[in-house]
């Protein structure tokens, strides 16, 4: 077998132009195969051109061929296409046209970096080291697929609860921070068949109801989120449950009135379901 010409193509795949021979004797050989083209693929060669040719080169849609090795060492340079082959000239020694084996390409966007506690708090989402409590992803009608992170201080000693929701670059498109919690995290499932978020929160005493309505600029809390630094909000002693298995929730409150004392006060319980607009009872 000789290999008279090889290269590398644009989409890095070596080929060569190769012929076989049978030796008759021990100052002879005869050709079995004249030169044609052939590729490596999937670690076997196979053939690309069966025009005999020493060496073939790509140009647009057509390729030259060097064909017809005189004793001389001197071949016939052409060009085939759809249209034939047309003669460009005559005693070629070599085509020197080949292109180097292309860099490797991309073939997408850089995969973004990992949503953990050191982006959140290079991203200034949480105060404190954090960790991460629960994530939810789904997608939002203005930012498309993000994911909803919620935090906690790392240590005991000090509490920083925060809520962030980023998107799939990883910009952080919405915020807030909690504060002083012990608890913070989704509801198990996180999402009902109305497409609101919902996450449990417990400052120490009581646990609350967040819910996170998502709309084209942003979100609707619809006063469930406790200002900054506090904990006090709509939903505060609550509980999510979906009593009648509909695949929607309600939110069952809590309330005592401490007459004459909260150890004796009278506690009334409400249940509160989403009519198209706001929960109620």
């Amino acid at each position: 077998m000789t290999v008279t010409d090889w290269w590398w193509d644009d989409a890095g795949v070596l080929n060569a132009s190769i012929s076989s021979h049978r030796c008759t004797d021990a100052l002879d050989e005869e050709m079995t195969a004249p030169p044609t083209l052939w590729q490596l693929t999937g670690g076997s060669w196979t053939p690309a051109d069966r025009t005999t040719a020493e060496a073939v080169r790509p140009v647009g849609d057509a390729r030259l061929l060097l064909e017809h090795r005189s004793q001389q060492g001197e071949s016939r340079l052409s060009r085939k296409d759809a249209a034939g082959v047309r003669r460009l000239a005559d005693r070629v020694q070599q085509v020197v046209v080949a292109p180097g084996r292309p860099e490797p390409r991309s073939t997408g966007s850089p995969a973004a970096p990992p949503i953990d506690a050191a982006l959140l708090r290079q991203a200034g989402v949480c105060k404190l080291a954090c960790k991460i409590s629960g994530r939810v992803e789904f997608r939002h009608p203005a930012w498309g697929p993000v994911t909803l992170v919620t935090t906690l201080a790392r240590g005991d000693e000090k509490r920083d609860a925060a809520i962030a929701v980023l998107d799939a670059q990883r910009k952080v498109r919405w915020s807030h921070w909690g504060g002083d919690w012990y608890v913070l995290e989704p509801a198990a499932p996180a999402t009902d068949s109305t497409g609101h978020l919902f996450l449990n929160y417990n400052p120490g005493r009581h646990n609350g109801v967040i819910i996170l309505r998502p709309t084209a600029g942003g979100f609707e809390d619809l006063r469930t989120l406790p200002r900054p630094g506090d904990y006090s909000a709509r939903f505060y002693g609550a509980e999510v449950l979906d009593a009648d298995g509909d695949g929607r929730y309600e939110v069952e409150t809590t309330a005592n009135d401490c007459n004459p004392s909260c150890a004796e006060g009278t506690v009334r319980r409400a249940v509160q379901r989403w009519n198209g607009t706001d929960y109620a009872e």
